[in-house]
Parts: structure tokens; C-alpha cells; sequence
């Protein structure tokens, strides 16, 4: 499973065969979590349409009834799936879909596509309102901070203040617009993102997994558990007759459990590798496409680093993609500083 969603790292770069496939990449990426997004809305409006057939999460102990909240109009709104078959999981497509849309809405292209890429960053960022995963909400927040001071260090301040417009004006408009169906169950979520204490409200929900790796599991399996002992790797190849005493829901604690100290060491500091690499071409490269999208992979990477806080990053489709724009990135740089050699040296 490790190796799966490392893969990219080894593959992506010969898969590449022009630095203008970035540019390919990153459309892709676009439309594929806008089309979720846009389905997770249509969910809310036409569940018995849109909703999947078979969603597992509704034989929980709760009968499925904490997936649902009420609307403005006492419809019970189920937390949209988007293309995945779990409630709210549409979340960190509708964080990609934003950020991608108002990226493409920076570039000179004609006023119908820029249009359309600020359509569906809005698309977006309704969903994740539709979802109440304020994560996702802030980690949005966080890659628009981060690629708007990208572009500053890059000097295009026209670009930046753009953004930063856009930005602002698309999460606030959403939230009007979603607040007249959703109603006082999103507003009251989400505004506590400004009337609590960030520290507290991550420690009410993820932050003791974080906490207990560093007080007490690299203590006690310094080298790890062993592999295999929880998730969907335990549950499709684990025997019924030994039970796992593992439960796991953030990935810095699954580094532990599967390799220890040393994993959590290594996998880091790969990340922090890549991360300082991605951050070198979008300051030093020639080519303006390049730095571009290098600024803009930086900045949904870091929200995909940061998710390691909350979820098992890396060995979920989320991770995937990290490890394949950075790859793909690596090898468009190359390609580009090998043309500007061969250029000069004819």
C-alpha cells in the first residue's frame, strides 16, 4: 500500500514526455474534483437522484442518522459523497476544485473559460460549506494564503491581488448561497472556526491520535506494531481469529504503528525533500508556466501534508496525487533547463 501511492515518484517523471503536460496535468485535476463537487450538490438538492446506491456508513452505530443535519427548510441534508460512496467525503475534492479554478482564472485565457474556472472553484467551495468538513475549509484557506505569498516573492503582485479578490469573494458568496438551503447548522459550524481556540478545536477531534504518538507510541513500539494490523489492509488480508488491538485515523500514528521511529523519520523527511524542491523551481525556473504551477503545486500539497493531522494521507487515494505533481514537476524542470543548455550550447 506504501509503495502504491509512492509509486508516482518513480513512474511520473518518464510518463512525461513535455513540460507543457503540466499545464495538461493540472486541467485534469480541475475537472475531475469539480465534476465531484458538482455532483455533491446536485446530492443535496436530488439525493434520491444523485446519492450513491450502496452508502456503507449508514450501518454505523448511529443507523446513519449523524451523516444527516437539518436544513433551512427541516429537510434533513445528508453530508454530500460527491463520486465516493462516504458522507462529506466530497470535501477534499471540493478544496482541489477551488484552488485549481481560481489558478486558471489568474491565466490569460478567453473571458468564457476564465468564467467557467471561477464557476467551478465556486462549486467548490459550496460543496465543503454542503459538507461542514471545516478541515477542508481551512486548509483552503491556508493554500490560497500560501500561493498568494508565492506570488508576491515571485513579483507578480497582479496575480496575487487577483487571487486574493477572487478568493475572498467566492467564500463569501458561497456561504450566502449555501446558507439559504443549509441553514443555521453550517453557519453555526463553520463560525466556530472564529469564535474558538484552534488548539482546543483540533484537540476535540484529531489532535489527541497526534498527541498520544509522541507521549506514548514511539515509547512503546519504538520500531513499530508491525504492518498490516489495522485499516483496509487488516480488514481484507487479517485473520478473524486474531482480533487487531490497532486503531488508527491519522497517518503520523500509522507511521509508527507500521515502521516506528525510523518510517516516521523517513517518510518525513521525503516529504520536506520534495516540498523544498517544488519550492526551488517556483523560485529559480525560466520558464513562467513552470514557476506558476510549481507555486500552485506547492500550495495543495501543503494541504495535503497537513491532512496527515487528521487522516491517513498517505495511504489513501489523497496522497497520490502529492507524490505525482511533484514528480511530474521535478521532470518538467529538468526538461526545461536541459532545452535552455542545449539552446545555448547550438
Amino acid at each position: 500500500m506504501y509503495f502504491s501511492i509512492l509509486s508516482p515518484a518513480f513512474w511520473a517523471p518518464s510518463a512525461l514526455r513535455s513540460p507543457s503536460q503540466i499545464s495538461r496535468l493540472m486541467m485534469i485535476l480541475l475537472l475531475c474534483n469539480a465534476l465531484s463537487s458538482i455532483v455533491g450538490i446536485l446530492q443535496v438538492f436530488r439525493p434520491e437522484t444523485f446519492n450513491p446506491p450502496v452508502i456503507p456508513a449508514m450501518n454505523n452505530i448511529f443507523g446513519g442518522a449523524d451523516m444527516f443535519y437539518e436544513g433551512s427548510d427541516g429537510r434533513k441534508i445528508m453530508r454530500p459523497c460527491g463520486l465516493t460512496d462516504s458522507p462529506g467525503a466530497v470535501a477534499p475534492a471540493g478544496q482541489a476544485a477551488a484552488l485549481m479554478g481560481l489558478c486558471w482564472a489568474l491565466l490569460p485565457l478567453p473571458l468564457w473559460k476564465r468564467g467557467l474556472a471561477v464557476a467551478l472553484a465556486f462549486a467548490g467551495i459550496a460543496v465543503i460549506y454542503y459538507t461542514q468538513v471545516r478541515f477542508s475549509f481551512v486548509m483552503l484557506a491556508i493554500c490560497l494564503t500560501t500561493l498568494t505569498a508565492l506570488l508576491v516573492l515571485q513579483r507578480d503582485i497582479r496575480k496575487a491581488a487577483l487571487l486574493s479578490t477572487l478568493a475572498i469573494t467566492l467564500l463569501i458568496a458561497a456561504f450566502a448561497w449555501v446558507a439559504t438551503s443549509a441553514g443555521d447548522a453550517m453557519v453555526n459550524r463553520f463560525m466556530t472556526l472564529f469564535t474558538s481556540e484552534p488548539g482546543k478545536l483540533y484537540g476535540e477531534s484529531r489532535g489527541n491520535f497526534v498527541q498520544e504518538t509522541f507521549e506514548v507510541l514511539i515509547w512503546d513500539h519504538p520500531l513499530g506494531y508491525g504492518m498490516g494490523w489495522w485499516g483496509m489492509i487488516n480488514a481484507i488480508f487479517g485473520s478473524p481469529s486474531r482480533p487487531s488491538p490497532i486503531w488508527c485515523e491519522v497517518m503520523i500514528p500509522a507511521w509508527v504503528f507500521d515502521g516506528g521511529i525510523p518510517l516516521l523519520i523517513a517518510y518525513s523527511m521525503a516529504i520536506v525533500v520534495t516540498m523544498l524542491d517544488s519550492f526551488r523551481i517556483a523560485r529559480t525556473s525560466k520558464d513562467p508556466a513552470i514557476a506558476y504551477w510549481a507555486s500552485v503545486i506547492i500550495a495543495y500539497n501543503l494541504s495535503i501534508v497537513a491532512t496527515c493531522f487528521s487522516y491517513v494521507t498517505f495511504l489513501s487515494p489523497l496522497g497520490f496525487p502529492f507524490w505525482l505533481l511533484s514528480a511530474a514537476l521535478h521532470a518538467a524542470d529538468a526538461q526545461t533547463r536541459a532545452a535552455a543548455r542545449s539552446s545555448r550550447v547550438s
